[in-house]
């Protein structure tokens, strides 16, 4: 786990817990080590990451749940 993505999905799940929805956010990503390669931009808010939402605002969750999401 990267640290931006560590900071990406603290944010997320930050304005899950205010809001109770994902915010449509992007994230740069640099190419330039590639042929041609540029600034790209990559959504973070995915299924995976509403699930890890969920799960991390819901108090019944154990765990063994915040693990596996």
């Amino acid at each position: 786990l990267s640290p931006d993505s560590f900071v990406q999905m603290s944010m997320m799940l930050a304005y899950y817990k205010l809001y109770g929805r994902i915010v449509c956010a992007y994230e740069p990503v640099l190419t330039k080590n590639f042929f041609h390669g540029r600034t790209e931009a990559m959504r973070p808010a995915t299924l995976e990451a509403k699930k890890l939402c969920e799960v991390f605002s819901d108090p019944k969750a154990s765990k063994e749940d915040k693990l596996a999401a």
